[in-house]
């Protein structure tokens, strides 16, 4: 991103310039900080091993219902 100024104040303050590209990023976005470390080792794909998928029924169940 280019310029920051179209954002509200509460927002421009998490974001930071980069000093090689000069591009602002998005400091809560981790991937976003990763992609700025210019330089740097590449980024990895991580996989989630301890994610499971849904079973294909998981729409026809009922919502829960708490008290």
């Amino acid at each position: 991103m280019k310029s920051i100024a179209h954002l509200p104040k509460e927002d421009q303050e998490h974001f930071a310039k980069c000093d090689s590209c000069n591009q602002y990023f998005d400091m809560r976005n981790l991937t976003d900080v990763f992609r700025h470390e210019h330089g740097a080792l590449p980024l990895h794909i991580i996989s989630f091993s301890h994610a499971e998928r849904l079973p294909p029924y998981y729409k026809t169940l009922k919502p829960l219902t708490l008290n």
